[in-house]
This record gives structure tokens, C-alpha cells and sequence, in this order.
């Protein structure tokens, strides 16, 4: 079929009510999984901060949580695992910094890390930090 066919016959389609359906029911789909990722994304916030004031700031539990949330964020800056949207090593390392200042376990906030987002942290690391800047995070967990 040469160009000029072509783009006659997807013009008919385009212009044809099946085609107009298909537009309609593409551009709807798509409007559908927008709301829904800022709905997700809304809610993966709110119940970080609602998981933090819970426990109070100061509180193991508290610092926990507010370690796992930086880390997610660090890890995912558009709030999306499945988007590849950059690592701030700086803000992980800064926080590894305060778990240790703190007397914060890796566990500790792995756990809260699970319960905010059904992933482990320790895995996220592994997969977002290169081999030089993950044996420079055990090193930090290690003195």
C-alpha cells in the first residue's frame, strides 16, 4: 500500500463513529490511569505523615517511618517505583547518615518501609545505588 493510501484509509477510520469510539474510549483509559496515579500518590503521602505523627517524630518508630519515607522519595523523586526518574545519592546517604546518628536500624526501617509500601528497602537500595556507592552506605552501617 504506498503513503497516500494509507493515510486516506486512516482518515476514514479516524473520521468513521468505530474510530471516533476508539479516540474517545483511548483518550477516557487514559484520563482513568492519570487519576489514578495522583490518587495513589496522594494516598502513599498522606499515610507516610499519618504513620509518623502516629507514632510521634522523636519516637523510634517515628524516625523509622520518616527515614522510609525519605529513602522512597530519594529512591523514586516522582513518587512511581516503576518510573525510572533518577536516585538523589545525596539524600540517601544523608539519611543513612541520621539512622546512624540516631541509633536507627536498618530493620527498623525496613519494616516501616514495608508497611508504607509493600517493598524492601534493602532491595530498592541494591537496585537504584551503584556497586562503589553501596559498599560506601555499608561502610556508613558498619563503623
Amino acid at each position: 500500500m504506498n503513503p497516500i493510501t494509507a493515510l486516506s484509509t486512516a482518515k476514514n477510520v479516524v473520521s468513521s463513529d468505530t474510530g471516533k469510539t476508539v479516540i474517545k474510549f483511548a483518550l477516557l483509559a487514559g484520563v482513568g490511569v492519570a487519576v489514578y496515579l495522583v490518587i495513589d500518590r496522594q494516598l502513599k503521602k498522606s499515610k507516610a505523615i499519618q504513620a509518623a505523627n502516629q507514632f510521634g517524630m522523636q519516637s523510634d518508630k517515628g524516625l523509622s517511618t520518616s527515614y522510609a519515607t525519605r529513602l522512597y522519595a530519594a529512591m523514586h523523586p516522582s513518587s512511581f517505583s516503576w518510573l525510572w526518574d533518577g536516585t538523589n545519592e545525596g539524600e540517601i546517604f544523608r539519611v543513612i547518615h541520621d539512622m546512624k546518628n540516631n541509633k536507627i536500624s536498618m530493620a527498623a526501617v525496613n519494616n516501616a518501609y514495608r508497611s508504607l509500601y509493600q517493598r524492601n528497602v534493602v532491595q530498592d537500595l541494591t537496585d537504584e545505588l551503584s556497586g562503589s556507592d553501596l559498599m560506601k552506605l555499608n561502610q556508613i552501617l558498619a563503623a
